[in-house]
């Protein structure tokens, strides 16, 4: 994940507040709930972020996004590429997102999280996880909760995963079960 990753999100996020917010002094305590209707909503939204040579650093995309007047957003069918210094791109889909009120720089995959990483050795691999947290100010790709992990040379599991940085540098965090396949 490029520090310029931060852009990414934030850029998403401050369309929704160009959009939605209208400089209320005190917005509303919790989180959006389904009762509450939405703000503005968004329809089949796609964005990009690129440096300044103009590389691609990340993508994102959902069929809807709800803005509340708490600043929290709802995203549906979601789906975002980080690309990082090695090239090939964190990618992870879901059919829930959800950022906090206030917190426009971290946003939560949630319903079942399935992507795509590499292994600090450069290796591809699938993961999946019940939720995923992505906050683009401090450049990391986490979650705490159960992780399973594959490709071709091994398999694993573990409570929790981080990436961190513009090399995306994985760690697994707790409970780490690693199994290697016989070459």
């Amino acid at each position: 994940m490029n520090r310029l990753v931060v852009p990414g999100i934030a850029v998403l996020l401050l369309a929704l507040a160009f959009f939605g917010f209208r400089g209320e002094d005190s917005p509303s305590e919790g989180n959006a709930t389904t009762s509450e209707q939405p703000r503005y909503v968004l329809r089949g939204a796609e964005w990009s972020s690129f440096n300044e040579n103009g590389v691609l650093e990340f993508q994102g995309s959902a069929t809807n996004i709800d803005y509340f007047d708490d600043e929290s957003a709802r995203l549906r069918t979601f789906a975002l590429s980080v690309f990082g210094a090695k090239g090939a791109p964190w990618t992870a889909t879901a059919p829930e997102g959800y950022s906090p009120p206030g917190q426009r720089e971290r946003l939560q995959l949630l319903g079942g999280v399935e992507g795509k990483g590499r292994w600090p050795d450069g290796e591809e691999m699938v993961f999946s996880t019940p939720q995923l947290w992505v906050d683009t100010k401090a450049e990391t790709i986490t979650t705490d909760e159960k992780v399973d992990l594959k490709s071709k040379s091994r398999t694993a599991s573990a409570r929790g995963l981080k990436v961190t940085g513009p090399k995306q540098e994985m760690s697994l965090l707790h409970e780490v079960e690693m199994h290697y396949v016989p070459r």
